[in-house]
């Protein structure tokens, strides 16, 4: 079993550099009609899952069955009810029976007492990350920043010093798919930053500054910025790099380092997976309890947004390479374009 963050990292690392993987989360996504949305939310569902388990089984059936449901009502209790059957597998393996509590309370062991909160960001500032660590302070292309944010009126400069993170696994893929955010508001276009679109996000960054400046030195200045920017976080072949931290990493004084709205999470898990109570007189009664209650660990304590006011040095998290969106648009592409049809001359008379 996956013992810490550093074994969970390259693990899930290894799962997404095979090419079966890539093929079984497009399979799923594209029958949906935002197939961006739903890559995000097969990823979202496979981390929950293997956080949740802490398992090494990466066999292609089941991870068909971890995405099978993924953006459907009943997604989570079927995402549930694999998640308790692996747990029990496992134990099951090493010569232990675990009973419905323990199955529970292993999730919760997993999920919450030993989580993970997770930091995505484009691989493009991975040599700054490896120098300075996950320090909020620390902004590349500060001038080019302030010059431009007078022409693009960026609402939505982070606080200097707070480092975001989520529980929230389904939004770790396209938040990174999109960083920078401050980048992103250039030409507000998720598709241009999913597909690293330098061409046309330059194009509409460029005319922005047309329409808005009339001074040519200033143009050419600003378009020149601009161009650095871009070239810089738009670059093709660039990977989406996770950083995976203990949800409970305190700092030097022994306090948590995130801060969450709930102060009491903890104090309320812990009351809620000691007082479990289970129907054994009716076994679909029992699995519908465990799968309820494995739902509500996996969805009651993955907070959307945590921060911390603090900079985490690289010895402090643990780093995921996922590949970037064009990599699945590449196999998008494979699975929905229809072969020319081979018709013989011969059969057109």
């Amino acid at each position: 079993m996956i013992t810490d963050k550093q074994e969970f990292a390259q693990f899930i690392t290894n799962l997404f550099s095979k090419k079966e993987t890539i093929e079984l989360i497009v399979k799923e996504a594209i029958k949906h009609d935002n197939t961006p949305r739903y890559v995000s939310l097969c990823i979202g569902d496979i981390f929950t899952f293997y956080v949740a388990t802490r398992s090494q089984n990466c066999s292609p059936a089941l991870l068909s069955q971890i995405i099978k449901h993924v953006g459907e009502l009943e997604s989570y209790d079927q995402l549930s009810k694999v998640i308790g059957k692996e747990i029990y597998n496992t134990f099951k393996k090493q010569g232990r029976i675990l009973s419905p509590e323990e199955i529970v309370k292993q999730v919760g062991k997993n999920y919450v007492e030993n989580g993970f909160y997770m930091h995505s960001f484009t691989s493009a500032n991975l040599d700054n990350i490896y120098k300075t660590g996950l320090d909020p302070r620390v902004r590349l292309f500060k001038e080019e920043r302030s010059n431009l944010n007078l022409i693009i009126d960026y609402s939505f400069e982070p606080t200097a010093n707070k480092l975001f993170a989520t529980g929230n696994y389904s939004i770790v893929y396209s938040y990174g798919s999109r960083s920078p955010e401050w980048v992103y508001s250039l030409f507000n276009d998720s598709d241009i930053m999913r597909k690293k679109d330098y061409t046309k996000a330059y194009d509409m960054v460029t005319k922005s500054i047309c329409e808005k400046i009339k001074d040519p030195i200033r143009i050419e200045k600003l378009n020149k910025d601009a161009e650095n920017i871009l070239k810089f976080y738009l670059k093709e072949n660039l990977s989406i790099s996770v950083a995976v931290l203990d949800r409970r990493i305190k700092n030097e004084h022994g306090n948590y380092i995130f801060i969450n709205e709930d102060n009491d999470e903890i104090s309320e898990y812990s009351a809620t997976i000691n007082h479990l109570q289970f129907d054994y007189t009716n076994a679909k009664t029992l699995s519908n309890q465990i799968s309820n209650d494995i739902s509500a660990i996996t969805t009651k304590f993955s907070p959307y947004e945590v921060s911390a006011i603090t900079k985490i040095n690289c010895e402090d998290f643990s780093l995921i390479t996922l590949p970037g969106y064009p990599k699945f648009q590449k196999e998008i592409d494979k699975q929905t374009t229809k072969p020319e049809p081979n018709i013989s001359p011969l059969t057109l008379f």
